[in-house]
């Protein structure tokens, strides 16, 4: 097991409230644009985009880039 998804690496993760919205948000299992996930947060495209990394090595969430998003 990789130092990334030990369990201390995802309760960390999770354990930030935008990180854990942005996880409620893909719970329905549906890709969703950085758009779309940054619509109603008090966030930039950028700062959104840090917490999905974060969220991606932790092993939480998975990312696939189309065009520009």
């Amino acid at each position: 097991m990789s130092s990334a998804h030990e369990p201390a690496a995802v309760f960390a993760a999770l354990g930030d409230a935008t990180r854990l919205e942005l996880v409620a948000r893909l719970s329905d299992g549906q890709q969703q644009s950085i758009v779309q996930l940054t619509d109603g947060l008090r966030l930039t495209r950028q700062g959104v985009t840090k917490h999905l990394n974060l969220l991606k090595e932790a092993g939480v969430v998975s990312c696939e880039r189309f065009g520009r998003e």
